[in-house]
């Protein structure tokens, strides 16, 4: 996966010239976190009952990445 952004993101800035890029995660998805991380997103917030699925509202770890930001972040908590 984190391959797979390594390619996507830069199209994402490059040509389709969008500034900003978001991601949201579920808590406890330490995995996809650290993707993004290593891709250039930082953690923004967590959106209290953001989702619905599954019959219920979800928390949702918002992640935010800018067309300026080094493809490689620091891990925020």
């Amino acid at each position: 996966m984190t391959e797979a952004l390594g390619v996507v993101v830069p199209c994402g800035h490059r040509v389709f010239r969008l500034n900003r890029i978001e991601a949201w995660t579920l808590p406890g998805n330490i995995a996809s976190e650290r993707v993004l991380e290593k891709t250039g997103f930082q953690y923004e917030g967590t959106l209290r009952q953001r989702g619905w699925f599954k019959g219920t509202f979800h928390d949702c770890r918002m992640f935010g990445r800018l067309v300026g930001d080094p493809m490689s972040g620091a891990a925020k908590p």
